[in-house]
């Protein structure tokens, strides 16, 4: 891996060289024929998508007139690419971006480049104002914090989510969410393999590649996943937003969630809270949930997530019911373990006697390890009968005591706007 180095090249991470922009500029004279225009971008950067956009044909043509060298190809690819990502023609920007790649592959900027197409195609699992907003937060405010905030809004492409651009471009090259996102963080992490350039005190690429990887660990968080999955089966969901908590304390979700433990541990006897990262589907980011848990006995458990979190200038609360009963073969526990009890009787009784029975030994044991295994993958049994009404009372007095807690820190029924909860929201 390459160590850091001051960049020689330009002002910008992952920008082009003093010659690169000559040549751009050589090429599109007809978008401003004042040299001194393109300057201006450097410092207004407002113009900087209007002329992403007008530079596109001007870029196609160079590229349709034969090239003079692979320098001159690879460089209108690279910016081609970027052009199409501003412009919402992601397809597009990916397939250029994969022109620059193969032309340039030890171009640091290439893999870069590519890895960043790929990642705006992952805009396409959000839904909703909600989501786009906490997205656009989450960026802003990592970017923001590691290289400032001029250079948070020139890499986050003006903090554009467009799920739709998103999923058309998906449909278009044939890929999932979960395939973009496998894509978008092997170019990241094959650009740190190359020599990466700083800016003392302004910016250093390789933090705004680790930010990416970083985003995209916490969207595709399979240990998140599993952990959703343990909780058991999904069986109910609500959720709701509070408008205008700009105007609140600033820390009211912290006062909310501590009454709400408060009040949830006065009611419930027994019941445990912890905190945990939950992603209720492999394309939805894992998110801090508050994990409020009552053991019934026998295996069986009742655990409500909730969220309570400041999005924008409003509060967005919400919790999930998970219901996890007996397993429904538990007797294969008992069988599996009968045959691994077997498997080693017999090699402990045979010892270093016949290779058949020694044999039929390890069988044994390998049998009911696919028993036990196969055991642990069960889905688990609803519950049922007085069960499903401990349930149902558990979820009402969390469901209070929620509300209660959002009243006691100055939050009044009336704010409390219930929003319909989304299929694909759900860990099935």
């Amino acid at each position: 891996m390459g160590s850091k180095h001051v960049a020689p090249g330009g002002m910008e991470p992952f920008g082009l060289t003093i010659v690169e922009k000559r040549e751009i500029w050589k090429i599109s004279r007809g978008i401003y024929d004042d040299p001194i225009a393109h300057l201006r971008l450097g410092w207004r950067p407002w113009e900087e998508k209007e002329y992403q956009t007008k530079l596109i044909p001007y870029l196609e043509k160079a590229l349709e007139c034969s090239p003079r060298s692979k320098w001159h190809e690879g460089l209108y690819w690279l910016k081609l690419s970027y052009s199409y990502r501003l412009d919402r023609r992601y397809a597009e920007a990916v397939r250029a971006a994969e022109k620059a790649y193969e032309i340039r592959p030890l171009d640091r900027r290439c893999p870069f480049n590519l890895a960043r197409a790929y990642f705006v195609l992952t805009n396409a699992a959000f839904e909703g104002e909600q989501q786009i907003a906490e997205r656009r937060r989450e960026l802003w405010d990592a970017m923001a914090r590691l290289q400032g905030p001029v250079v948070a809004g020139a890499f986050l492409d003006g903090l554009v989510i467009d799920p739709g651009a998103s999923q058309r471009a998906l449909d278009e090259l044939g890929l999932t969410v979960e395939e973009a996102g496998a894509k978008a963080r092997a170019f990241f992490q094959e650009t740190l393999t190359h020599e990466l350039d700083e800016f003392p005190f302004l910016w250093d690429e390789r933090n705004i590649v680790q930010l990416h990887l970083m985003v995209i660990r916490q969207q595709f968080d399979v240990d998140s996943l599993v952990a959703c999955r343990a909780l058991g089966k999904h069986v109910d969901s609500w959720n709701a937003v509070i408008p205008g908590m700009a105007e609140k304390v600033k820390n009211v979700e912290y006062d909310a969630l501590g009454a709400f433990f408060q009040t949830v541990r006065r009611e419930i006897p027994g019941v445990s809270i912890k905190r945990k990262h939950l992603a209720l589907a492999l394309a939805q980011p894992a998110r801090s949930f508050s994990l409020v848990q009552k053991k019934l006995g026998l295996g069986a458990t009742l655990t409500m997530a909730v969220r309570i979190a400041r999005i924008g200038d409003y509060l967005y609360v919400e919790w999930h019911l998970f219901e996890r009963g007996r397993l429904t073969a538990r007797i294969e526990y008992y069988v599996g373990t009968g045959f691994v009890g077997a498997g080693l009787l017999t090699l402990f009784l045979v010892g270093g006697g016949p290779i058949l029975i020694a044999g039929g030994g390890l069988i044994l044991i390998a049998i009911g390890g696919a028993i036990i295994w196969h055991a642990q993958r069960t889905p688990k049994l609803p519950l049922t009968g007085t069960r499903r009404d401990e349930s149902g009372a558990f979820r009402e007095i969390v469901h209070s005591s929620l509300r209660d807690a959002l009243i006691s820190v100055g939050i009044t029924e009336d704010t409390i706007k219930e929003l319909p909860v989304r299929a694909k929201q759900i860990c099935l």
